[in-house]
């Protein structure tokens, strides 16, 4: 057998190395179904060996994937017929995020089906907030939303049949001029640089509506800290159908606006790992910074780290060694303190089984829209 040596590039890095192809590799001979991407295969000709879509809930537009290829990283799972109806412009001027145990029992979606809300934001959120009278998660994301720094857009579009059929599309916005005020008299544009537009399949039938789950990006604004974005798989968006929640006979989608809709979904462990976690151990950093008193946030993390087998990272920690010694002077918290923490690790493991196979694969999150208003979105 006939081989050479293929020169790559691996961009992100500038790092240059080489692969081994043999002669069924060679230009012209088409797709081998080797799962390497030759140079005459692309996603046309060889979609085994060169997929557009990856299905990493990131919609790479610029790699090509959109909803027509791709539609679990670009919309989520959803009946793409033909929309003709109107379509109706909202924006998101209030939310509320859980920050109790209790308070997340009727704020959410009941995402497996069993007939309860899967939420365990308000524990997460109040192990987060417990000593500190300043953070305020739903309040912090409400001033960028009025700031315009977080513009949240929703489009109910109708199918121009009689049957209520709808998508939803969660996109995200920008100023078109000035901050908006909810008036109703709003104009905003579409973010030229977002890269994900989430669409929902429902049934709207004003004041109720019901979607199928999806993957939506979920946004939350930290004082001093920034803005966490999440993927939410399996998740859902639909006004209170439970007439035992306080909030059933308030929650409603109207054309003229929302009140008090329940969003929800989980949080893969990928996404744990890839982005909660980080952002977790910025969040505490700068909630007790360096050099400042740790107590008692810091003797929680610092040093305390347990081997946890099948965890990346933790399965051969030792409390108070390497990455998880004891940093007082100055005092910071680790990524691996955070990964690594026994309490930690119980708060994020995941409780909802998605897939039916008897073990736990998605950490439920759940939240509210209080409020949205009728918005026009133009061209920039």
């Amino acid at each position: 057998m006939r081989c050479q040596i293929l020169p790559l590039i691996l961009l992100s890095g500038g790092l240059a190395f080489g692969m081994v192809a043999c002669d069924s590799d060679e230009p012209g001979t088409g797709c081998n179904h080797d799962g390497v991407c030759d140079v005459e295969e692309d996603s046309a000709n060889c979609s085994d060996d060169c997929p557009v879509c990856n299905h990493d809930f990131y919609c790479d537009v610029a790699g090509g994937e959109n909803i027509a290829n791709c539609l679990d990283d670009c919309s989520g799972h959803c009946d793409l017929v033909p929309m003709t109806g109107t379509g109706y412009d909202f924006i998101v001027q209030t939310v509320y995020y859980p920050d109790t145990v209790e308070a997340a029992k009727d704020n959410g979606i009941d995402i497996d089906g069993d007939g309860t809300i899967d939420n365990k934001l308000g524990e997460i959120l109040q192990f987060l907030t417990q000593d500190s009278t300043d953070s305020d998660p739903s309040a912090a994301t409400n001033e960028k939303i009025a700031e315009g720094e977080l513009i949240m857009l929703w489009r109910i579009q109708e199918s121009g049949r009689s049957d209520g059929f709808v998508h939803a599309h969660l996109m995200q916005g920008a100023l078109n001029d000035v901050p908006p005020v909810f008036d109703g008299q709003d104009q905003v544009i579409i973010d030229p640089n977002a890269h994900h537009i989430s669409i929902l399949c429902g049934e709207w039938t004003a004041p109720r509506l019901e979607t199928s789950p999806a993957h939506l990006m979920w946004t939350v604004g930290f004082p001093e800290i920034g803005t966490l974005q999440l993927t939410l798989s399996n998740a859902q968006v639909h006004t209170v159908s439970d007439p035992d929640n306080d909030l059933f006979g308030d929650s409603a989608i109207t054309p003229d606006g929302w009140t008090n809709v329940m969003l929800g979904g989980g949080i893969s462990r990928d996404e744990i790992d890839r982005n909660l976690i980080p952002f977790l151990v910025t969040f505490l950093n700068a909630f007790y910074p360096e050099g400042g008193d740790p107590d008692p946030i810091g003797d929680f993390f610092d040093g305390n780290c347990v081997a946890v087998d099948g965890l990346p990272g933790c399965e051969d920690v030792v409390a108070g060694e390497g990455e998880c010694s004891y940093n007082d002077d100055p005092w910071i918290i680790t990524e691996t303190e955070v990964r690594c923490n026994a309490d930690i690790y119980w708060m994020f493991l995941p409780d909802v089984d998605s897939d039916g196979d008897g073990e736990p694969d998605l950490l439920s999150i759940g939240y509210r829209v209080v409020s949205a208003v009728p918005v026009t979105i133009v061209e920039p």
